[in-house]
Formats: C-alpha cells, sequence, structure tokens
C-alpha cells in the first residue's frame, strides 16, 4: 500500500458531492507522503470522466503543457499539523498555501508533524486495503459496479494510464463522509448515480476489519483538516482581488 487520497470539490449546494473519496495503492510502491491534494478551484463537483474508463477513448497528451513550459515549480511545500490547526502563525501558513496552491505551485501540500492517532488511522486503513486488493478475482467481483463506469466500490485495470490499461494499481470509490451521499432524494440519485450510490462493503470478518469504518474514519480526518487549508484559500482569493467566495464556490 502507498496511498490514501482524497479528493475534494464543489461546495455547499453539493456538498455531499464535494466528498468523494478512494483508497488506492500499488503494491511495488512504499508509504511516501501524506498530504492535501487540489485538482483545480471547480464552482462544482466534477465527477470522474466517463471517458477514462476502459473501452472509452482517452484523453491524450498532446495538449498539455510541460511543466517547464507552465513554469511550474517541482518545489513540495510543508506545513507543521499543529500550526496549521491551530493557527499559530496565519501570516506564514498562508504564504505557503499560496506557494502550493499558486498558478505555480505543484497543487499539493504535505502535512508534517501528524498526530499518532491519525498516522495509526492511516496505517489501519492501508492495512485492510492491502487484504482487500489480495482477494481472489471473483471475490472483488463482487464489489465492482460496472453499470456506475466502476465509479462505486472496488476497481482495477478499468483505466488507462499513459494510453496502456493499468493493472498495477486497485481502487476503492465511494464517499468520505455520507453513508447517503443523496440524503434522501430519489431525484439526486437518479441523475448522479455514479456519485450517491453506496458501494457493497466487504464483511468485517472477510478482511479481519471494518473497511467502511477505517475508511470513512480518516477521510472525515481529512475532511476537517482541509477546512483549515481552504479557510487561508478564501483569504487568498480575497486578496487578490475576486472578493468573498459565493456560497456556491470551493
Amino acid at each position: 500500500p502507498s496511498l490514501v487520497s482524497a479528493r475534494g470539490g464543489g461546495g455547499a449546494s453539493q456538498k455531499h458531492f464535494g466528498s468523494f473519496c478512494c483508497c488506492s495503492f500499488r503494491a511495488s510502491e512504499r508509504p511516501a507522503l501524506l498530504g492535501l491534494r487540489n485538482q483545480g478551484i471547480k464552482g462544482r463537483f466534477q465527477p470522474r470522466r466517463r471517458s477514462d474508463r476502459r473501452g472509452a477513448p482517452a484523453a491524450t497528451g498532446s495538449s498539455r503543457r510541460s511543466d517547464h513550459q507552465r513554469g511550474m515549480t517541482t518545489t513540495l511545500h510543508l506545513i507543521d499539523y499543529a500550526t496549521l490547526v491551530d493557527a499559530t502563525d496565519d501570516e506564514s501558513t498562508r504564504a505557503t498555501v499560496a506557494a502550493a496552491f499558486g498558478p505555480d505551485g505543484l497543487g499539493v501540500l504535505a502535512v508534517t508533524g501528524v498526530p499518532p492517532e491519525l498516522t495509526e488511522k492511516r496505517l489501519k486503513l492501508l492495512g485492510l486495503a492491502r487484504k482487500l486488493g489480495t482477494l481472489p478475482g471473483d471475490e472483488l467481483a463482487r464489489f465492482e459496479r460496472p453499470e456506475l463506469y466502476f465509479c462505486a466500490g472496488w476497481s482495477r485495470g478499468r483505466e488507462k494510464f499513459r494510453g496502456k490499461v493499468d493493472t498495477a494499481k486497485g481502487s476503492w470509490y465511494a464517499n468520505g463522509l455520507y453513508d447517503d451521499a443523496a440524503d434522501g432524494s430519489a431525484d439526486l440519485k437518479t441523475r448522479y448515480p455514479e456519485s450517491t450510490t453506496e458501494p457493497l462493503w466487504p464483511e468485517p470478518e472477510l478482511l479481519g476489519g471494518d473497511l467502511r469504518d477505517a475508511f470513512r474514519g480518516l477521510s472525515r480526518d481529512f475532511y476537517e483538516l482541509s477546512r483549515h487549508v481552504l479557510r487561508h484559500c478564501d483569504e487568498i482569493a480575497k486578496e487578490a482581488g475576486g472578493g468573498a467566495p459565493s456560497a456556491g464556490a470551493a
């Protein structure tokens, strides 16, 4: 296991869709980073593109510019957990956030000094992820949702990386905060089935632990941590002349 990532997006108008998360791992890599990733500030949650799924046309890299062409730096910006959460040095924190998520940043902010209990939760989830990923193929097939373009539950070998089917990574997709992402709305479930369908979770006895509890527990911690970063993003946007964020903005 190498990575747990939380993908955010959407604002108050789509709060349930703004916590779509995945747990991914590659068997050949080691844990390297616990961080927050920004994939672009957008006003609404962007579901995973169907064109990225196996059997559909994948995007080519011809329209992408290199990091050098974009002027992007390769500096990974670090921030101490206590400094971020306790707001002990807001000026320095804001400068770090601006550098990490600004036009020349990597879009990644690495948090250091993570509390032991958060590290334990991460290791617990990664341990369960490894057990999940090494289950027999016919067992894993129970947790796939092809009718949802593999956007809920287990997914492996359904995406392309650099034009080739990626079988080196397995992923588990689910909402990180809510059991019912549609909040009881039949209309939302009909309009956004990929984003609102609860996956079939593995039985605890199958993995020796409760994947749903571990997944949502860590996702909620990430969510709370990200709010401290977003507070600074709001201030940076206001200082840049964008005014106060609207209710539906990220």
